[in-house]
């Protein structure tokens, strides 16, 4: 059963190179896109937006202990209180070589009853490659509708478990 979930996302970056919103590095720029506001059916695959790297005039720029803290904010389903839930992870960003990296931690992420699963690492693509765009992804699945026993199921299997074990335990006094 497809569940409606309604999403949208805050990057916010922090550390040594971060400069309005951005992260400057020996003329190297990393911006961070924004997912505006969607709304698709769960299970699904979705972006949470695009990290975008543009190069430095000439050299490599070196980032370290810089941070993506990414913020989903869910406004439907709600919990019955019509407020938008929001969760927050963490992505580290470092250079090895020439090559960034952002490794996110924790990589699951509960809102309500919806599960948003990312990678744990992603290599942000070189400036020459889809214009230096890296499409953050995750699965989301959602728990709505899931199929939970009743308690009365329960009560009936006991009884007819009880009913088993005294039919055995009468034919078993029986031959004795």
């Amino acid at each position: 059963m497809a569940t409606s979930v309604t999403y949208d996302t805050n990057g916010v970056f922090t550390g040594p190179d971060a400069v309005a919103g951005s992260l400057i590095n020996d003329g190297s720029i990393i911006t961070m896109v924004n997912q505006a506001a969607v709304t698709v059916n769960s299970p699904t695959n979705i972006s949470l937006g695009d990290v975008i790297v543009t190069p430095p005039a000439s050299g490599t720029a070196m980032f370290a202990g810089d941070t993506l803290t990414l913020t989903i904010l869910e406004s439907n389903p709600t919990l019955g209180n019509g407020l938008t839930q929001a969760m927050n992870v963490t992505g580290t960003i470092t250079s090895v070589s020439d090559t960034l990296d952002l490794k996110f931690a924790p990589t699951t992420i509960v809102i309500g009853n919806e599960t948003y699963q990312l990678a744990s690492d992603y290599l942000l693509v070189a400036p020459n490659t889809n214009a230096g765009s890296t499409s953050i992804q995750a699965s989301l699945v959602s728990r709505v509708g899931a199929t939970i026993p009743e308690p009365s199921i329960a009560g009936m299997f006991l009884t007819g478990m009880l009913g088993c074990l005294g039919g055995f335990w009468f034919t078993r006094k029986r031959k004795v």
